[in-house]
């Protein structure tokens, strides 16, 4: 009996120490509760007010992103009024294959007033209709052998070339930025500055558009296809002479995408023919300024020049053409107005050749010098009278 009770005092003794270990384990296990919550609790703490200050930082990012889109905006907008005043339209023309209508050129210096009216209109036209801006400005050059197509419009009974002549010179004072340029008779002349005013102007970052009246001629094609591997081909847009177009350059037009434009009534629908027979249209008898050659070596052939009795007077033929005549007591240095030695005298004709006062300003051909001195003089000196 003793023996019990001694053996459940020690159980109940090893129980109480058993609940003490457990009751201490609790308080521990309850004081790491207690410190880990309040480390939880500053770093709560610590990420509210993290949290408010980025807050705060956001909100003052907002203002600045609001104000640095408004200012973006407005960059953009000037900048895209900058670029729409600073964009300027090219038009190159091949002027010895697109030939302006017949009608125009015989109007003469009205007719080319008129067609560089219809040609910047036009081109201003498609571009607001494509592109719903004007550019600053638009610039026109056509280059021709302005000698020779005189010669060809005349042989085909169009205009004389002192009609062409006026017609270039209204064509060249319609507008600032549009011009004839003379490239004098050398072979594919206008081709090789056409090629080089195409790649030129097509590089410049102010060109956004270009029109190119050319596509009738497929020699073109390689300088098209340069613009093409530079980038630049899609500023080009065709304009369209007379009808026929060049098989290279329709494949190439289509191939590439360009775009194709006409404005009706400003160039002649059909090519000048080489071997066409002149019409009556513009006889010789309407020759407003005189053409140096044949002609004037058949007169000269048919009588002599009845002299002026006063040096450098000027008279009318029947159909108003002045007609300069010779004063035969003066010598030729002394006649008015003066003459042009190189011109008249020297036998290859004037050294000065495309620069000569009287080719640019008159359809000049070279007389052919007969061996006979005198009969050269003859010549020389009926040609002096059909001046003016």
């Amino acid at each position: 009996m003793e023996e019990n009770r001694d053996e459940m005092q020690s159980e109940w003794e090893e129980l109480n120490k058993a609940d003490e270990r457990t009751f201490n384990a609790r308080n521990e296990l309850f004081a790491r509760l207690l410190r880990q919550n309040e480390e939880l609790k500053r770093e709560n703490y610590d990420l509210d007010e993290d949290l408010k200050g980025r807050k705060l930082r956001n909100a003052e990012l907002a203002k600045v992103n609001t104000a640095l889109s408004a200012q973006l905006q407005n960059l953009q907008l000037s900048l895209k009024a900058y670029e729409q005043e600073d964009v300027i339209a090219i038009c190159l023309i091949d002027g010895d294959g697109a030939v302006f209508n017949d009608d125009l050129l015989r109007k003469g210096q009205d007719g080319g007033a008129e067609a560089a009216r219809q040609l910047k209109e036009g081109l201003l036209k498609h571009i607001s209709e494509t592109e719903g801006i004007r550019p600053r400005d638009t610039k026109a050059m056509i280059f021709m052998n302005v000698t020779g197509l005189g010669w060809a419009l005349e042989r085909h009974g169009i205009c004389n070339g002192g009609v062409f002549r006026q017609f270039i010179l209204g064509f060249n004072q319609a507008t600032p930025l549009f011009a004839v340029v003379d490239v004098g008779n050398g072979k594919e002349a206008a081709d090789a500055k056409l090629r080089e005013n195409l790649l030129l102007f097509s590089r410049f970052r102010q060109t956004r558009y270009m029109f190119f009246a050319g596509a009738h001629d497929g020699g073109y094609i390689p300088t098209l296809k340069s613009m093409q591997n530079e980038g630049n081909i899609h500023k080009m847009t065709i304009l369209e002479g007379y009808a026929q177009t060049a098989f290279e350059a329709r494949k190439f037009i289509e191939d590439a995408g360009l775009g194709i434009t006409s404005i009706p009534g400003l160039f002649r629908q059909e090519k000048l023919e080489n071997n066409s027979t002149p019409t009556n249209n513009a006889s010789r008898s309407e020759v407003v300024s005189p053409v140096f050659g044949s002609s004037s070596v058949a007169e000269s052939e048919a009588g002599d020049v009845i002299p002026s009795e006063q040096g450098g007077s000027t008279d009318r033929a029947n159909n108003g053409t002045p007609i300069i005549r010779v004063n035969f007591k003066k010598p030729l240095r002394y006649q008015v107005p003066p003459l042009c030695n190189f011109h008249y005298l020297v036998a290859g004709g004037c050294p000065r050749g495309v620069s000569c006062f009287v080719l640019t300003m008159l359809l000049f051909r070279p007389l052919s010098l007969p061996s006979n001195p005198q009969v050269h003089d003859r010549q020389r000196v009926r040609s002096v009278t059909h001046m003016f």
